[in-house]
């Protein structure tokens, strides 16, 4: 087995799931400044 290919293969793993995250993050941070301005009325 070459160790490059699976090195590479295991870097896009990482990244994805990385980018994934990130996007749950955002998300997350989205929601809570939408609630905070419900709470103070900000439009």
């Amino acid at each position: 087995m070459g160790g490059k290919g699976w090195e590479t293969w295991r870097g896009q793993k990482v990244n994805n799931g990385y980018k994934t995250h990130l996007q749950d993050i955002q998300i997350n941070i989205n929601e809570q400044l939408q609630d905070a301005y419900k709470k103070h009325n900000i439009k």
